[in-house]
């Protein structure tokens, strides 16, 4: 949603490779809290990324 609606400099910076390569990386590493606080961290900035200026 934020990628359709913010733009395309918006949804190109949200879609940062690295950004989703941390969330992988705490995945695989199994620690289900750490996973839990990397998915809502995402989550929120990709919520914010369409009111960016």
């Amino acid at each position: 949603m934020s990628i359709m609606f913010g733009g395309y400099e918006r949804g190109m910076r949200n879609m940062d490779v690295a950004r989703h390569f941390k969330l992988m990386d705490t995945i695989q590493a199994g620690d289900s809290a750490a996973v839990s606080a990397e998915i809502s961290e995402h989550m929120r900035i990709a919520a914010e990324a369409p009111m960016d200026s």
